[in-house]
């Protein structure tokens, strides 16, 4: 290289770094005439190596690292480990944290250094493009939701329509990972969110709910419990908006299931003359097994279905003692399932003050805009109790 580099005006020297990674790495250290500049320097010797037909033959390509930078790095909390991306020196870099973010700044390696950068290769430090050194990240703001609260007053204020249901759909969906540090006024203005964007369901396409409308109702019920019960009716709107997107979320084919963290949702086509039961099963895994749900056109369950341990089988003759006005409005069913009892527990703590826990997953189906009694069969319903050990010894 250092041949290659000799036509030009300085003295340039080369030294071998080592191997990283996918990469052999190399230092270019050069001496120039004062009004040369970095930037002169840096395109002449693009071309050089740009236009050899040495390393052309060689089928080496050469990349260019022209700024020194911060290498990646890591800081360890009692509550988690951050990473800190590859940074140029004399900026900032903001990572998320928490409910926030976290800033640190890389300075340059004369500043006294907080984090002496270590080479495993034996070599000079000079020899690396990681001269920076980082300083001691600003971690003061990792609690502080206001920004959280802010953010979705902003979206609050938007008319959402078709055209922008999409982009404030993603939004809604990144702040409510945080759900876990929303406040009493982020849950309720995040629930009215939620509902502002309903009537657009049945006219946006199925990809966008699935992938951010009820992702984020998922990631919403993260919110700590009490937290929910402060604000008093958010959990029974999000299980009402839950329904509400079963009954319009559009069916381009037969059947339609998501699974989440915390939520399983399954949608199926009906025709009413011909329907032969209905069968939806679901396992939110756990070490051991994997997660899955899944419809069938059948009322039986299969060993796959019970192999989840939840489903709840619909049996053929359920439309049997419908008037004909009421089987003619039947165009689907709704399933879906919630990991645990969280939300129904809010509600009950509110009418009765009263603490209880349902020791399985929920599962139910619904018709929309039809209420059906007096079945010719049963509806079948399995749970796998969720503490297996207390669920031995209440028997």
């Amino acid at each position: 290289m250092e041949d290659e580099l000799s036509s030009l005006t300085g003295a340039y020297e080369v030294e071998y770094c080592g191997l990283r990674g996918q990469k052999e790495i190399f230092s270019i250290n050069c001496l120039v005439p004062d009004d040369v500049t970095k930037d002169e320097v840096l395109k002449q010797i693009f071309e050089i190596f740009n236009t050899s037909q040495t390393l052309h033959n060689l089928k080496i390509q050469i990349e260019l690292i022209g700024e020194m930078f911060c290498n990646e790095s890591t800081t360890s909390t009692s509550n988690g480990t951050f990473y800190w991306p590859m940074t140029k020196i004399g900026t900032d870099v903001t990572i998320p944290c928490h409910a926030n973010v976290a800033t640190r700044h890389c300075s340059s390696g004369n500043v006294a250094q907080l984090e002496m950068p270590t080479n495993q290769y034996g070599t000079s430090r000079k020899c690396s493009p990681f001269t920076g050194v980082w300083q001691k990240p600003d971690m003061s703001q990792c609690y502080n939701t206001e920004r959280i609260t802010q953010q979705l007053k902003n979206i609050t204020i938007v008319d959402i329509g078709k055209e922008n249901v999409e982009q404030v759909s993603i939004i809604l969906s990144d702040i409510s990972k945080k759900s876990v540090y929303f406040k009493a006024e982020d849950i309720d203005l995040a629930v009215d969110i939620q509902e502002k964007m309903l009537p657009l369901i049945s006219n946006v396409s199925a990809d966008i709910t699935l992938k951010n409308i009820l992702l984020s109702i998922n990631n919403m019920i993260d919110t700590p419990e009490e937290i929910l019960v402060e604000a008093d009716g958010t959990e029974s709107r999000m299980l009402d908006i839950i329904e509400a997107i079963l009954e319009e979320i559009p069916l381009e084919g037969q059947q339609l299931t998501a699974l989440y963290s915390n939520l399983g949702i399954g949608v199926i086509k009906v025709e009413k003359d011909t329907f032969n039961g209905a069968v939806y099963g679901i396992s939110f895994g756990n070490n051991e097994t994997e997660a899955k749900t899944m419809i069938h056109n059948y009322s039986n369950p299969d060993p796959q279905v019970e192999d989840t341990g939840n489903f709840i089988s619909l049996p053929k003759s359920l439309f049997k003692q419908l008037k004909e006005e009421e089987r003619s409005t039947i165009s689907r069913i709704a399933f879906f399932s919630l990991k645990d009892d969280k939300l129904y527990r809010v509600i009950q703590h509110s009418r009765t003050k009263a603490n209880t826990k349902i020791n399985s997953h929920i599962i139910a189906a619904n018709v929309p805009n039809i209420q059906i009694t007096n079945l010719d069969e049963p509806v079948n319903i399995s749970f796998r109790p969720i503490d297996q050990v207390n669920a031995i010894d209440l028997l």
